[in-house]
């Protein structure tokens, strides 16, 4: 499992942010999603928008799914694989 480093805002903040952009959050990036059963953030990706209910279905990285996520209501951060971040090379022609 590659090691992620989780960017930005702790608080419902960042999730609202999530939950504004609706159906563009979908795939876009992997999230930490706090669970308060283990004390822990849990890797997951937000897979659907139902506009409807305004919810999220997110699906975890040990295949769990909750189908119905109001994303402001829960602790969000988005992740960063450490492994991406390459510094780019300057090609000169």
């Amino acid at each position: 499992m590659p090691k992620t480093h989780a960017a930005g805002p702790k608080n419902a903040q960042s999730a609202l942010k999530f939950a504004l952009l609706r159906e563009r959050a979908v795939g876009r990036q992997q999230i930490m999603m706090y669970w308060h059963v283990g004390a822990s953030l849990y890797r997951a990706t937000i897979a659907a928008f139902d506009e409807l209910h305004y919810v999220h279905r997110v699906e975890h990285d040990d295949g769990d799914i909750e189908p119905a996520v109001k994303l402001w209501q829960v602790q969000v951060q988005l992740t960063v694989r450490i492994h991406s971040l390459t510094p780019l090379s300057r090609n000169v022609l």
